[in-house]
């Protein structure tokens, strides 16, 4: 077995590539099934500017109207 491996490099190197392209392959064929698609009640809200702005001026004329906002709505947790 040492002997034809030594003998044969280069078909034992393309056996190795075929076998890593094989297992390539068949890992992306593999269906998903311990991690099952969740979708969590969640909403990101982000604000920003594009100018410099005072951080000050954007809390007030941002976030603490966007705050009493969401805290309207129902079933909402926590802000």
């Amino acid at each position: 077995m040492i002997k034809f491996i030594i003998a044969r490099p280069v078909l034992v190197s393309m056996i190795i590539i075929g076998l890593c392209i094989l297992g390539v392959v068949s890992y992306n064929q593999l269906a998903v099934e311990l991690i099952p698609f969740a979708e969590l009640p969640m909403l990101i809200v982000q604000v920003g500017t594009t100018q410099d702005a005072d951080p000050d001026y954007i809390e007030r004329q941002g976030i603490i109207p966007l705050e009493s906002v969401i805290a309207s709505l129902e079933d909402i947790e926590s802000i």
